[in-house]
């Protein structure tokens, strides 16, 4: 979603432009307040064939930046979520570790080169890697999470499955040997999948529910050749979409990772990545307290020397304020100011809206259709003058801001009526078989 107006700041073009050309070294944008920050750099993003890190300093944080990025660039943005405690603890832990190795493995899958700063060996890039993989354009991360280890790529490849139609022995498992394998790897083999982690047989068919899948697989063999790879519906067992491949990555269950076997998420990422760091001085803050109050010594990498280590890319830093020290061609300066609350009563903050819309271009952007239809009932009852010059639009923004540089004014639905809620999408919803009898019923 481009606001037109902003997009032509001069000064915003000058932003773009340096970090197109930027090949080392730091830009800092400031003067950057709610969601302008992400706006920034979904523009930058749009048209830049590099993958951008976006890390901020807060797990709640990060979900809120990928709304706002996934409504500026108009697609979907990747997550690497972090274990909320140490690894493999706390609710969704299953979740998340799965979301972490499909990320791993669909960078590792792209036809992009690996930093000159990796080191050989176990942290090389695999051989696996396909032309014309389909690659994340924005990634956003809390800093925990890429405290957090991943597998090495070597690991991450002994622990995945490739199928591909066409394929047979050894090029791809047999029947037999992708059941026992995902079995040995804590699936549980039943009549029927019905929910992620189960595995179903039935002669030459193998239907696999992959965690953090929201459908089955279903792999058809004719002998040990694959046939067919299918997406189906657990609740209606058809058939969604047909797959020409499907890697399964999963980790053995129980066994701890030692050190030589893991890494972190940068040697999973291209040379040209764009790191974007969200108030880097609260980034470096927050990591600190984590690693106090969790340990590294269980598991987690300094934070120090995780950003040291980030420093290899290119960076953009965005803040609220200006940085100390900084070169003044790579520094930009924005003067974005916060919005005041708006009045308490319903009526009232349409007309204060209305208001605004007398001498500044306004967007106000509504979770739903139901929302933006009551507002512009309200808007023309309230504020009939300036009703026509509020442009009311579907779409997610967490925080409100005044490009006062252009006198545009950007809010969300939410912050006009304050009613907030919170969104945490890293669960995925998925649908379950539908009961025959109370005999179905089981615990859990």
């Amino acid at each position: 979603m481009v606001i037109d107006s902003i997009a032509a700041d001069p000064l915003v073009k000058r932003l773009i432009a340096r970090i197109a050309a930027i090949q080392e070294g730091v830009v800092h944008a400031s003067g950057l307040w709610g969601s302008s920050a992400p706006m920034l750099a979904a523009m930058a993003a749009a048209d830049s064939p590099r993958i951008f890190l976006y890390v901020t300093a807060h797990l709640d944080e990060a979900d809120h930046t990928r709304d706002d990025l996934e409504l500026f660039l108009g697609q979907p943005c990747e997550l690497f979520p972090a274990w909320e405690a140490l690894p493999g603890e706390g609710p969704a832990s299953g979740e998340v570790e799965v979301e972490r190795l499909r990320l791993c493995g669909q960078l590792a899958r792209c036809p992009a080169q690996p930093h000159p700063h990796r080191r050989a060996g176990r942290d090389a890039p695999p051989s696996h890697r396909r032309a014309g993989a389909e690659e994340p354009t924005i990634i956003v991360s809390p800093i925990l999470a890429l405290m957090q280890p991943v597998p090495s790529h070597d690991t991450l490849e002994r622990n995945t499955l490739h199928l591909v139609v066409g394929a047979c022995p050894p090029r791809t498992p047999s029947p037999e040997s992708l059941t026992a394998w995902v079995v040995d790897r804590g699936f549980e083999r039943l009549d029927l999948v019905e929910s992620p982690g189960d595995v179903a047989r039935r002669g030459d068919i193998v239907d696999l529910f992959i965690p953090g899948e929201t459908h089955p697989f279903r792999i058809q063999f004719f002998g040990d050749t694959v046939e067919s790879i299918r997406r189906f519906d657990v609740s209606t067992q058809r058939s969604i979409e047909s797959l020409s491949d499907l890697s399964v990555g999963v980790m053995p269950k129980g066994d701890a990772t030692s050190r030589d076997d893991t890494t972190d998420f940068r040697a999973y990422l291209p040379a040209d990545t764009l790191v974007i760091l969200d108030e880097p001085a609260e980034i470096q803050e927050m990591g600190l307290l984590l690693e106090n109050r969790l340990g590294v010594s269980k598991g987690l990498f300094e934070a120090r020397e995780i950003l040291g280590r980030y420093a290899d890319f290119s960076q953009l830093h965005l803040s609220r304020f200006p940085p100390a020290a900084a070169d003044g061609e790579a520094s930009f300066h924005f003067g974005v100011s916060a919005l005041t609350r708006f009045e308490a009563d319903a009526a009232e903050a349409v007309v204060e809206l209305g208001r605004i819309a007398k001498d500044h271009e306004v967007h106000v952007f509504c979770d739903n259709a139901g929302e933006r239809q009551r507002l512009t009932e309200m808007t023309r009852e309230q504020t009939p003058d300036s009703a026509d010059r509020l442009q009311i639009r579907l779409g997610v923004l967490h925080g409100g801001f005044d490009w006062t540089r252009t006198r545009t004014v950007v809010v969300a639905h939410h912050e006009v009526f304050r009613r907030h809620h919170l969104r945490r999408r890293v669960h995925r919803v998925h649908a379950g078989r539908p009961l025959e009898s109370w005999t179905d019923l089981k615990p859990g």
